[in-house]
């Protein structure tokens, strides 16, 4: 996938993204730093026209913050039903929460 972004120049490493992909998308990327051990994500959603991550411009674009506050971050993203959208659901969903808690 293309960025407008390195995320490497910002000494970050891509730990996890989900996958939700049809004529629109839904997802949560997850980066970690190496030199703080923050960690910094985003979750977006849109449809065919645009695609994840297009509007980072720089890392203020993201949430940063602890691994506690990225589980409990990423716990509510995937939880939230108030919503119609393609977040991982059944096998998927449990396959994500134990990808997260190795990280």
């Amino acid at each position: 996938m293309d960025y407008n972004f390195n995320y490497a120049d910002w000494g970050l490493e891509m730990v996890l993204q989900t996958e939700a992909y049809d004529y629109q998308w839904d997802i949560f990327t997850i980066f970690k730093e190496a030199e703080t051990g923050y960690y910094y994500w985003i979750a977006e959603s849109g449809c065919s026209c645009d695609g994840p991550l297009e509007d980072v411009r720089s890392k203020s674009d993201f949430t940063r913050g602890s691994k506690q506050e990225l589980m409990r971050a990423f716990s509510e993203w995937i939880n939230d039903s108030s919503i119609y959208s393609l977040r991982p659901q059944g096998a998927d969903r449990t396959e994500y929460l134990a990808e997260l808690a190795r990280i």
